[in-house]
């Protein structure tokens, strides 16, 4: 079994506004340690925010670029929110990522699975694939599955920090807040584009979904 070495560091990526984010590296990748969040292309110019269902529906059917945030509201403390991007703004002209960081392509993904241990038949396959990776993803808390109530968290011991996204439906709902977390990967084909998704779990999804829904999204240093 392959050694995970991991690296931690906090860096300022060049960009209209200044990110500051944490990073690990896996293996020979070096990827963001949380999901990557921005309201501003590379440009300056701040992506659309598409709060409603109508807003959200209509952005996917002019194939325009929309975010949004995901909200649970506890009984106490402060609101814990996530944010959701579609397709259409990872793939926009005016550059979504920082100057040397690209969101994660399928091959991103399926070179991490491999390192934690799935073999390449199951990470070149699509549908729910693997045995304990995701688990080696997940952060140590806030997972949480609603049919059985039982905490569903990781061991995180590649340092990649996941948490739950949640999604947002293509016609607007928002979906899997405490249970799953979605990405995007950068590799698309026609009308739909691949995702990895994580639930309760420790196997890790592959499939493909319409542009117009919203997930969250990792980013790769760029080689």
């Amino acid at each position: 079994m392959k050694k995970i070495f991991l690296i931690s560091v906090v860096i300022i990526c060049q960009s209209a506004i200044a990110q500051n984010f944490k990073t690990v590296k896996i293996g020979e990748q070096e990827w963001t340690a949380e999901d990557y969040t921005t309201a501003t292309f590379r440009n300056g110019e701040k992506i659309p925010v598409a709060e409603s269902e109508e807003e959200w529906v209509n952005a996917g059917l002019e194939k325009k670029p929309a975010t949004c945030k995901y909200c649970i509201y506890p009984f106490s403390g402060d609101p814990v929110c996530k944010t959701l991007y579609n397709f259409y703004v990872i793939s926009d002209q005016r550059g979504f990522t920082p100057i040397g960081w690209n969101v994660a392509t399928d091959e991103n993904w399926k070179e991490l699975e491999i390192y934690l241990g799935m073999s390449k038949a199951s990470a070149d396959s699509t549908g729910i694939r693997g045995t304990i990776e995701a688990l080696k993803l997940k952060n140590t808390s806030d997972w949480i599955s609603a049919d059985v109530m039982k905490n569903c968290a990781g061991n995180n011991s590649s340092g990649f920090e996941a948490k739950p996204t949640g999604a947002r439906l293509n016609n607007g709902k928002k979906i899997q807040f405490y249970e799953e977390a979605l990405w995007w990967t950068s590799s698309y084909y026609g009308d739909n584009a691949v995702f990895r998704s994580i639930k309760c779990s420790g196997k890790i999804e592959r499939q493909g979904a319409s542009k117009a829904a919203g997930m969250a999204v990792r980013l790769v240093k760029a080689k």
